[in-house]
């Protein structure tokens, strides 16, 4: 049921939620915390957030995903002052205990949904309390992190003291080996076979029905030399190679250190249904399961 309710919190209309939240009470599963914590989600997706902070206060004990749900839920929905009071008492011992042990202190998912909520109020004090906070507790390397403080320092006018950004790379583990490919790189020493088996796939892809996705590029150049730089993305170099080097069937497993842009996307999709393989995809967000044209995460991530 915990798994159910995050997806019917993504679908159209609040009757059904009720009907699910209503099954759940005479499933005799209200008082479990994963539950809890599925439909605390759902409500607050709904901007239903009476009812997800009484759910909130029934959970005990409240672990790091009840404070983060009802965070993020806050943050979303624009209350982002109790956002900041709900971390303040998050870090204090629960009522049904005095020891350290029992607190829940902030983890990268706090701290990257609070940092909108400081870009929203133009906060850039609160926003540098929390690169503090990332930066005693080694959190600031973390990519979602570091790529939610450039933001922040962006949106509030302090553009000097973001944090660097990393470059996109993307790499594939082959007979023991880490191979690491960077956007329209030549590198590596197989570059020329990978960009040449890119072309083929890029031509295949296209007799398919394959339209680049021109706005993933923010480069001020032409439609056709945008096309060209997609092509050449480093997602596509690792597949690409996987597809080279990999044993026959088996799975592509490729990841990468930011979140995979959307014309990667749709490509491994063709990709996959094309070769007939799985081919499986770890960004910062999640991992994204390709199989025969289609992806796990339902073009949601």
């Amino acid at each position: 049921m915990s798994g159910v309710l995050p997806a019917c919190a993504r679908s159209e209309g609040l009757a059904g939620k009720e009907a699910m939240h209503g099954y759940v009470v005479k499933r005799g599963m209200a008082g479990n915390r994963f539950v809890q914590n599925a439909l605390m989600d759902m409500y607050a997706r709904l901007g239903e957030m009476d009812v997800a902070r009484r759910i909130f206060a029934m959970i005990d004990p409240r672990d790091i995903v009840s404070w983060n749900t009802l965070i993020t839920g806050c943050v979303v929905q624009g209350h982002v002052a109790e956002a900041f009071q709900l971390v303040t008492e998050m870090q204090l011992p629960s009522s049904s205990s005095s020891t350290e042990d029992e607190r829940c202190m902030p983890n990268n998912i706090t701290l990257m949904t609070l940092l909108p909520g400081c870009a929203a109020l133009a906060a850039p004090a609160r926003g540098k309390e929390i690169h503090g906070y990332a930066v005693r507790h080694a959190l600031e390397s973390d990519i979602a992190v570091g790529s939610a403080l450039v933001d922040m320092y962006a949106k509030c006018g302090l553009r000097r003291q973001g944090v660097a950004k990393e470059p996109g790379c993307s790499w594939i583990e082959v007979d023991g080996a880490i191979h690491r490919f960077m956007a329209g790189e030549s590198s590596h020493p197989a570059s020329a076979e990978v960009h040449a088996h890119m072309d083929a796939l890029w031509e295949r892809m296209r007799r398919e029905g394959y339209a680049p996705d021109t706005s993933c590029v923010l480069h001020d150049v032409g439609e056709a030399e945008k096309a060209g730089m997609l092509r050449y993305h480093s997602e596509k170099l690792a597949i690409a190679f996987g597809l080279l080097r990999a044993p026959a069937g088996a799975a592509i497993r490729v990841a990468k250190n930011l979140r995979v842009c959307n014309d990667c996307h749709e490509a491994a999709k063709f990709m996959s249904k094309m070769v007939g393989r799985e081919i499986v995809l770890r960004d910062v967000r999640r991992f994204h399961h390709f199989r025969d044209g289609s992806c796990s995460c339902g073009d949601y991530w």
